[in-house]
């Protein structure tokens, strides 16, 4: 593999091992998602970043730079994810582009601090649906569009741990718990497909 301009960690994985593998992650434009994402061009898979500012996106496009035939090793898809039907045109064209998609990780997130008494059903309300209705609704477009019908597939959910409470975080921390317990009950009802 050639030189990437990005620094990868250490890894035991081969440099390839995601070679023609195809790679969504939402929240790629900064932290965990950034990382995530540059990562797994490293590794050799093609990656694509959703996320609502077009801006961050276009510079972890710019930090993975291009692969040796000049192609880019990770492309942005500016996507509100709570809007279906935003999600429904980034899908269409990563469809389009890319014929798959191997590798879905559900990064995007946001929160506010409130104590429960406090918080508005409006606030409670943006949070899960940030937090949970949308990587409900990308993880079944994903699956169904392409994992499903290749039987196979890889969904990983980043969160933070929801069996501690946390003051000022209810809204947060429910929607956190509901991701967790989706993802286990989508792992057990599509084994059978592989994902």
């Amino acid at each position: 593999m050639d030189d990437m301009p990005m620094n990868q960690p250490n890894t035991l994985l081969q440099p390839d091992c995601l070679a023609d593998r195809v790679a969504l992650v939402t929240g790629g434009g900064s932290g965990i998602g950034r990382a995530t994402a540059l990562a797994l061009a490293g590794l050799g898979a093609r990656v694509v970043v959703l996320g609502r500012r077009a801006e961050p996106l276009a510079e972890t496009c710019a930090e993975a730079g291009s692969d040796s035939a000049g192609a880019p090793r990770i492309t942005a898809v500016p996507c509100d994810l709570r809007e279906f039907g935003d999600v429904d045109g980034a899908l269409d064209r990563v469809m389009a582009e890319h014929g798959r998609i191997d590798l879905l990780v559900n990064n995007a997130g946001g929160q506010f601090r409130a104590p429960a008494e406090d918080l508005s059903a409006n606030g409670f309300r943006a949070v899960t649906r940030l937090n949970l209705e949308a990587p409900w609704y990308l993880t079944t477009q994903v699956a169904a569009r392409s994992m499903i019908p290749q039987r196979s597939g890889k969904v990983v959910s980043i969160t933070m741990t929801p069996r501690r409470g946390m003051p000022g975080m209810a809204h947060s921390s429910a929607a956190r718990a509901g991701v967790e317990s989706l993802t286990r009950t989508l792992a057990m009802e599509w084994a059978r497909y592989g994902i």
